[in-house]
């Protein structure tokens, strides 16, 4: 594809890659059902939607399955991940590398391998997505590693393995995310710095929050935790005193 070329409303099947895009500029792939080779390995499988050294691009309301990662980005800026399904992939849901000032938005990432993996990227913004049964050993609804000043809000992560697992971010902002009956919730390690977490909701997990050290260098403040067991008696909606487990 060309720059500012459109894709819009076909359906591949049984494919390898699904949509390629390689130096690309200001396209749009929409609305596409894009499936893959569902009874290969993983190392016989390609990704649904690739995206190579491309900017201002938009994914949006496609459906993806069957693939090695479902939606792919590499060195992808400046663009928009909106509205897609992508589920039953053998590894990610959605992962990107390298790829900064995207944003992702209302797209749901179901029974996938490992999940979603969002790696070495800055300034994204991930609002109103769903993570869906993302289990597995080594699964995650969502891993974020080794990137900054990110902004996530109203995501729902429910019955995965981990919910959000955090690894090397700096000045992650997470509002009004609702973690329910994930294995663990939140796994932040301690080389995470300068994150905040405000009025998120964890409720029916297995374990709310683990760290490998402590959360000095980050702010957890203002959360709903189904296994507070406390007062608030200045009834101002914070809890007082804690009474025990």
């Amino acid at each position: 594809m060309n720059a500012n070329s459109s894709l819009c409303a076909t359906c591949a099947i049984d494919c390898f890659f699904g949509i390629h895009l390689a130096g690309v500029t200001s396209s749009l792939i929409e609305g596409n059902e894009v499936f893959g080779r569902i009874d290969e390995e993983e190392d016989r499988k390609a990704n649904g939607i690739h995206l190579w050294k491309c900017s201002r691009d938009t994914v949006r309301n496609n459906h993806v399955s069957g693939h090695r990662d479902g939606i792919y980005f590499e060195f992808v800026q400046d663009s928009r991940v909106d509205g897609n399904t992508s589920e039953d992939n053998a590894r990610y849901g959605l992962h990107f590398m390298f790829s900064h000032h995207d944003h992702y938005t209302h797209n749901e990432f179901r029974d996938n391998g490992a999940g979603v993996a969002v790696m070495f990227s800055h300034d994204v913004e991930m609002t109103d997505n769903r993570f869906l049964r993302n289990r597995g050993a080594s699964a995650y609804g969502l891993l974020l590693k080794e990137i900054n000043d990110v902004t996530m809000e109203r995501n729902e992560f429910r019955d995965n393995t981990s919910g959000l697992f955090m690894d090397g971010c700096n000045r992650v902002v997470a509002t009004d995310n609702t973690f329910i009956s994930n294995g663990w919730a939140l796994r932040m390690f301690a080389n995470t710095m300068s994150t905040t977490f405000q009025g998120n909701s964890f409720t029916g997990n297995t374990f709310d929050v683990t760290t490998n050290g402590d959360m000095a260098a980050n702010t957890v403040d203002g959360n709903y935790w189904d296994r507070y067991r406390g007062y608030d008696l200045d009834r101002n909606g914070t809890g007082d005193v804690l009474t025990g487990h």
